[in-house]
């Protein structure tokens, strides 16, 4: 009897046995060399259920419904002769049961088959009784032998950590890490031979790239104190970050002072200079910032590099019929690639990025082994949030440690992290890119004074004393509070959601739409007059 994994619209069918080989032996190939022969197993067992005859009728028929991930679990469990392989056999299941479904919690060894229909790994473990007859998949050990894989390594970097917990946590992303090689291997596998006319792959020139912005840095003036001071800045994180070869810097630079071009070139240089670096990420915290980020660089070097932007505000699908094939099929590929981040240049949110880490499902996890061999920008990383340090410090901490991966934290207003990072990235090396500040001051455009306690009739005062002032009030009603005691002839309110613009509304002068309205929350008083009531 010949065994079918997938029948493709046309009626080309693929052998289980080629469909095994193929995502071992990619899953093997997306793999850190100590992690590759659990890789490969997991890709070689994920579907030997699909060996029973009950899979075979459901996929010729469409019927009846047949659960073919949990065979391979459950054709490991009880396998292992001792801990080290018990450790081993257990992550394979995990990775196995859950490669459709997510990794599914353990559950309890009480819980064991029970309830029937259950989700948890304990409870599909114990549904093995139910695997005879037409359910029988044991026609896979013909073609397909089962051992647990060597990983002596793997083990021997748990059995370093200093602790219990510790020792969990570095499994636990062991676990997803070799689960997102699976996942993906899988994925693509079936596409190519279902979808074989799918596009996929992005590319990038960083030699290019760097060339332009070196062009393009070195076009910029220095002739006022505050470009003079700009330009030692660059220098200073220039020459500290070619002397380090710490995996985490972290660039402290003023606003204004160019820390966004200036961590691109340390980037690039990073991965030109033959550390088996691969890909760029951007990881920035709001979708603004990433839109602005992401449309400099596309400007800038998009001729010389394919840069995938992942995030809610960009949207790749196009209209073949009012777009050029080459536009739709770059769309595409775009598209295809945000979904295991297959790309070299790469800018995306902090919530993308860290779900990829610490997700359960294969959506989010397929991208976790593309942060391999990455340098990883982490702008504006002092809005971290505070109760989610530790686990974002400690997966940025096992990407480098375990991926090959290197971090840049850029910050205006960098918070002190030694001792987070003492705690949370223990034995990894930091280098501040930025020792001298003396060049900061020339970057301090404002002053803030703390009034106290104080009054609307006071700030007025105050805002009188000046050609212009900005005020600004936290609710709507203090904002007609405030204007009723104001009057000038050039009073502009402003959208308490977006200051950028002033608002356009039918309040007050039909001449002048948007002076005066009292219903917002801030206005720009210019003339700094008061008045009546």
């Amino acid at each position: 009897m010949e065994y079918y994994a997938h029948i493709r619209e046309d009626g080309e069918k693929q052998m289980v046995l080629e469909h095994l080989t193929n995502v071992s032996d990619m899953a093997g190939a997306f793999s850190k060399e100590m992690f590759r022969e659990i890789c490969r197993a997991a890709g070689r067992y994920h579907d030997i259920g699909k060996y029973a005859p009950a899979f075979q009728q459901r996929l010729m028929t469409g019927k009846p419904k047949f659960e073919h991930s949990a065979c391979g679990a459950i054709a490991l469990d009880q396998m292992s002769k001792n801990k080290m392989e018990e450790c081993v056999a257990w992550m394979l299941e995990y990775c196995i049961a859950g490669h459709h479904t997510g990794l599914p919690d353990g559950g309890t060894k009480s819980g064991r088959g029970y309830p029937y229909d259950g989700t948890a790994l304990y409870h599909r473990l114990g549904r093995a009784p139910d695997y005879t007859g037409e359910r029988d998949f044991s026609a896979y050990q013909k073609d397909v032998p089962l051992a647990i894989p060597d990983a002596a390594a793997m083990m021997q970097e748990l059995l370093r950590a200093k602790d219990q917990t510790e020792m969990l946590e570095r499994y636990a992303f062991f676990t997803r890490y070799v689960f997102s090689c699976l996942t993906d291997a899988d994925f693509l596998d079936t596409e190519q031979f279902c979808n074989p006319q799918k596009q996929r792959g992005l590319s990038a020139d960083f030699a290019e790239v760097l060339k332009a912005l070196n062009q393009k840095l070195s076009g910029f003036r220095a002739e006022t104190s505050l470009q003079k001071a700009r330009q030692r800045l660059q220098q200073q994180a220039f020459q500290n970050a070619a002397q380090s070869d710490a995996p985490i810097s972290i660039l402290n630079m003023p606003t204004g002072s160019g820390k966004t071009l200036c961590s691109l070139k340390i980037a690039l240089q990073k991965v030109l200079n033959n550390t088996g670096k691969k890909r760029i990420i951007y990881v920035i915290p709001y979708t603004s910032i990433i839109e602005q980020t992401a449309e400099q660089f596309e400007q800038e070097f998009g001729q010389y590099a394919d840069i995938l932007q992942h995030h809610s505000n960009y949207v790749y699908d196009t209209d073949p019929e009012e777009q050029a094939d080459d536009t739709v099929s770059a769309a595409q590929r775009r598209k295809s690639a945000t979904e295991n981040w297959d790309a070299p240049f790469l800018v995306t949110t902090s919530v993308q990025f860290f779900q990829s880490l610490y997700h359960y499902k294969g959506t989010g996890l397929r991208k976790l082994h593309n942060m391999a061999d990455a340098v990883i920008v982490f702008d504006e990383v002092h809005l971290l949030p505070v109760e989610l340090i530790q686990p974002c410090l400690r997966g940025i901490g096992y990407l480098i440690r375990y991926l090959n991966s290197e971090a840049i934290f850029l910050s205006a207003t960098m918070p002190d992290y030694t001792e987070l990072f003492q705690r949370y990235l223990p034995g990894i090396p930091v280098c501040p890119l930025i020792t001298d500040r003396t060049d900061f001051a020339a970057f301090q455009k404002c002053r803030f004074h703390f009034l106290g306690m104080t009054d609307y009739d006071n700030v007025l005062e105050k805002a009188s004393a000046y050609p212009s002032s900005l005020i600004i009030v936290n609710q709507r009603k203090s904002a007609r509070e405030v204007f009723a005691q104001v009057s000038g002839e050039e009073i502009s309110p402003f959208h308490g959601h977006d200051t950028s613009r002033p608002f356009s509304c039918d309040w007050g002068d039909p001449g002048r739409p948007e002076k005066g309205c009292p219903h917002h929350g801030g206005f720009y008083l210019s003339g700094g007059s008061r008045g009546r009531p």
